[in-house]
């Protein structure tokens, strides 16, 4: 496929998904009563104004984007993100409305219907996901202030307690939430129920008692989102950006100094493994030393050239913890050596 090709692809993925999320955000303001509506919907709703939003970032991405295979790499990943948001658009399409029936047993048959993820929280947090892992594998996809927001959204949906109890997807059609027994006999012959102690194995023919195991087809994409999910930390792009924007402006020319001096050259270019060590008072501009020093590096050299950093500040006891600088170094690692993550 040629590159406007591709490109094109790409850019239709992204506008239905967007088309998607605004009808499902239309679908939730159009309710006038909330009563009875099932737990995390609203909180669910709010994240999909920033969905849109980040959608439109990525979008913005592929229109500048000169590397084809860039724009290949989008589609597997958008169009699992577009999968999920159209179950979403279902779910809250048949929860939403007024009907007979209450809302609470609609979300149960749509959610049950869905499977396992069915759950409106899931859905939410698999779009997002989908989005982290883009901005991941490409991290100019994002601003820094998007990766942020995302960031906190995921998190936020992560904690959102479960609306449905596990083990939902597998229930029968008469499902009982609550204390005390419930027998259910929906067709002909005898039904014999046993709600006290001892075992009850009743019937002609055979009879299997035991654990059911269900299985699924997990993908490449499944087993990266899944990885990168247990490797959220603080994103060191996005803190050194931060930093940039509030500190004194990055003058490169304050480090050409650097650069062309004996013990940074041996440092860089020499093979052993050593330290190179910057310091000096509070207010000297190590930090921005340090970032001009990291972007300098990180100009495009060979394939086996990495350049990975983290920051620690007094202020931030999270980016402080040795938890946070190694998942951070291997996040890093991973994005500029994809190979990598099947090892993770």
């Amino acid at each position: 496929m040629s590159g406007i090709g591709e490109a094109s692809l790409v850019l239709g993925i992204i506008s239905s998904i967007i088309a998607i999320i605004e009808t499902t955000k239309q679908v939730y303001d159009a309710i006038e009563d909330e009563a009875g509506l099932p737990k995390n919907f609203k909180k669910s709703a709010t994240k999909l104004p920033l969905i849109s939003q980040l959608l439109e970032d990525a979008e913005r991405y592929i229109n500048t984007a000169t590397d084809d295979s860039i724009k290949a790499a989008f589609t597997p990943t958008l169009e699992d993100c577009k999968f999920q948001a159209i179950q979403l658009k279902e779910l809250f399409e048949k929860v939403m409305p007024k009907g007979s029936d209450s809302r609470w047993d609609r979300y149960v048959k749509a959610a049950r219907t869905i499977g396992k993820k069915g759950r409106v929280e899931s859905l939410v947090g698999g779009v997002l996901d989908d989005l982290q892992l883009l901005a991941t594998r490409f991290p100019q996809v994002l601003t820094s202030r998007g990766k942020e927001k995302l960031e906190n959204a995921i998190e936020e949906v992560a904690n959102m307690e479960p609306s449905l109890p596990d083990g939902f997807e597998q229930m029968p059609a008469y499902a009982h939430y609550g204390s005390g027994a419930q027998n259910n006999n929906t067709g002909a012959g005898t039904q014999n129920n046993n709600n006290s102690a001892g075992n009850q194995n009743n019937g002609p023919g055979q009879q299997f008692i035991g654990t059911n195991h269900i299985t699924k087809n997990v993908t490449v994409d499944d087993i990266d989102r899944s990885c990168l999910h247990d490797l959220r930390c603080p994103d060191t792009l996005a803190i050194k950006s931060r930093l940039k924007e509030n500190k004194d402006k990055l003058l490169y020319q304050s480090i050409d100094w650097i650069l062309q001096n004996p013990q940074y050259i041996s440092w860089k270019c020499g093979g052993d493994v050593s330290l190179l060590w910057i310091k000096g008072g509070a207010g000297k501009d190590k930090t921005m030393m340090s970032i001009g020093l990291i972007e300098k590096l990180s100009f495009p050299q060979d394939e086996s050239t990495v350049v990975t950093y983290f920051f620690c500040q007094n202020a931030d006891y999270e980016l402080n913890t040795l938890q946070a600088i190694i998942k951070g170094l291997i996040l890093q690692l991973v994005n500029q050596q994809k190979e990598l993550i099947e090892y993770l």
